[in-house]
């Protein structure tokens, strides 16, 4: 059974998390391997990220709804932003970045950034 996000996803045709996950990369190093909030705060980041995976218009701005138990309310935001979001966590799961959980156990902050961990270079 496929899950609405991945409908979602397959219907607007947005790259896979892979390619998406790349090019936060990419753009996390733009900024000194450091970006706080992209889903929330930061638009020019997540502007820049679309533009490197070359997304239309209506792949950038299409909404998508979610329930959130917890508070018994449905919350609307782009779709676009949803896969931000995956890419970060492939990126944290792969190695490339850290979550702002472990960035907070390592400096005892408060901080919701993704930070570049390190970047393994391909032979050429």
């Amino acid at each position: 059974m496929t899950s609405y996000e991945s409908k979602t996803f397959k219907e607007l045709r947005l790259p896979p998390r892979e390619k998406a996950s790349e090019s936060l990369i990419y753009t996390l190093l733009q900024y000194n391997g450091t970006v706080n909030e992209f889903g929330s705060g930061n638009q020019k980041i997540s502007d820049q990220i679309a533009d490197h995976l070359g997304l239309s218009e209506n792949q950038r701005t299409y909404r998508t709804q979610t329930f959130v138990k917890k508070e018994g309310r449905v919350k609307t935001f782009p779709a676009w932003n949803r896969l931000l979001f995956r890419a970060g966590d492939f990126a944290a799961k792969t190695g490339l970045a850290s979550r702002p959980t472990t960035t907070m156990k390592l400096t005892n902050k408060r901080d919701q950034s993704i930070h570049v961990k390190f970047i393994k270079l391909k032979e050429i």
